[in-house]
């Protein structure tokens, strides 16, 4: 069953491994603002705009450095007005899993020490599961089962015909 109170991720281009020189990493769900603070404070707009940004990384756990400066171009869109219809943070990135790995990190640490200084607003961050970001949108009015259905069969399309016939 999906729930709607966990702020969710992924990667929207697919595994990191297939050679792309950008990622595009994205985030929805009610932790969003307090996440893009921990990022970049300057993020958080009132309406829509791609940002050229400066991302505060938590160092790795195994280095003694200062935190990382890494330039991206980031996305955020408020509720109800994106795809799922929760607050939407993407992020276009260099393609290199470390990073994507250091992000992910400084937002669980950020995630973790909301909680620990108010318990009345848990903030749980986790990977999405298949479909989520769909299955969001259907739950909260933005599609209907049937667009949904056609996103699945988009993303899943092994050769032209199935293309075609996830178009029609």
């Amino acid at each position: 069953m999906i729930e709607l109170t966990s702020t969710i991720h992924a990667l929207a281009t697919g595994p990191i491994s297939s050679g792309g020189t950008r990622a595009l990493l994205r985030l929805t769900g009610p932790g969003v603002p307090h996440l893009c603070t921990a990022l970049a404070p300057t993020l958080i707009t009132a309406r829509p705009s791609a940002t050229k940004t400066i991302l505060h990384l938590a160092p790795p756990a195994d280095a003694h450095a200062a935190p990382i400066e890494l330039p991206a171009l980031a996305i955020f869109a408020k509720a109800p007005h994106t795809f799922t219809g929760q607050d939407t943070l993407e992020l276009l990135l260099p393609a290199n899993q470390t990073l994507i790995d250091l992000i992910l990190a400084t937002l669980q640490q950020a995630a973790a020490a909301l909680n620990a200084s108010n318990k009345h607003i848990p903030l749980h961050l986790r990977p999405a599961l298949p479909g989520e970001f769909a299955a969001r949108a259907v739950i909260l009015g933005k599609l209907d089962a049937s667009q949904a259905e056609a996103i699945g069969a988009l993303i899943s399309a092994g050769n032209a015909s199935e293309l075609a016939a996830a178009r029609a």
